[in-house]
């Protein structure tokens, strides 16, 4: 007998595989739109993050105007899916200190530096 099978559970060979077009019955696909079976609509967008706090002032209210705009002929029920990704940018630090360090610094430059 197999560990899986005394816990209960089968081999992923064993099991049965359901694949997305089981799920979805798609009838077309049109101009990057898929059409289901029972004439449902979906579309999916991606869009590139943004640190909206490093855009200045204009380009902040231009992408809230942008966003209200798009939100104002959006359907009315649509799904918004966020994934976010940790990024350790440790090494990045290190060598940017270490790059610091070695350039000349003027008067000024090294009281801030030297008060962090």
């Amino acid at each position: 007998m197999n560990i899986l099978e005394d816990f209960g559970l089968y081999s992923f060979r064993k099991m049965n595989r359901d694949t997305t077009q089981d799920f979805v019955k798609i009838k077309d696909i049109q101009d990057g739109i898929i059409i289901t079976e029972d004439n449902r609509y979906i579309n999916v967008i991606e869009i590139e993050p943004v640190n909206f706090r490093m855009l200045n002032a204009q380009e902040q209210s231009m992408l809230i105007l942008d966003y209200n705009n798009w939100l104002k002929t959006a359907p009315t029920k649509f799904t918004i899916k966020c994934i976010t990704t940790l990024t350790n940018i440790d090494e990045y630090i290190e060598e940017t200190v270490k790059r610091l360090e070695k350039e000349p610094l003027k008067k000024s430059q090294r009281k801030i530096w030297k008060n962090k």
